[in-house]
């Protein structure tokens, strides 16, 4: 009798571990990136789970020599098997110092999971390898157009995992 308890104990522990993993494993991704070129270094995140998506760009910080624009374009860029995929962007028009434009810039697109206008499921996957950003603007008095691509670098951090032997803090 003893022996029969100790096998449903057993069983049942056994099938609780199974449907946590199922239910749990890689039910959210957590990418911090950041990148930089020519002067200009950029920093975010991106949240990938099973409910919610939320991609954050949180800090620029330009240090080249500012510049009077007319027009400025900051985009997020997805490969998605090969094709380019335009996340999120931010367009103004009118003069403005961009130096203090882009340190002032916050871009925040949240989804529900699914909906995948902006995020699709293989970012979990291999976001950073595939996402870039590009700034775009139009000098003000010479009407010179440059592009600055950004390739983003970063740290993927994922529940994986049934039990994790260290916590490290996510620099947000």
């Amino acid at each position: 009798m003893i022996k029969k308890i100790l096998l449903f104990l057993g069983l049942f522990i056994v099938l609780l571990i199974f449907v946590y993993t199922v239910t749990n494993y890689n039910s959210f991704v957590i990418y911090t990136f950041n990148g930089n070129n020519n002067g200009l270094s950029i920093s975010g995140n991106i949240t990938l789970s099973n409910r919610i998506n939320i991609l954050n760009i949180n800090n620029i910080k330009y240090e080249g020599i500012d510049k009077k624009v007319k027009r400025i374009e900051v985009n997020m860029y997805y490969y998605n098997r090969g094709n380019k995929k335009l996340m999120v962007g931010k367009v103004t028009e009118g003069k403005v110092s961009l130096k203090e434009y882009l340190e002032d810039l916050k871009i925040y697109h949240e989804e529900a999971y699914g909906y995948n206008e902006v995020f699709v499921d293989n970012m979990k996957y291999d976001f950073i390898k595939n996402a870039y950003i590009e700034i775009f603007y139009v000098e003000d008095k010479s009407n010179l157009e440059r592009v600055i691509n950004i390739k983003l670098d970063g740290k993927r951090y994922a529940n994986n995992g049934i039990i994790y032997n260290s916590f490290e803090n996510i620099k947000i």
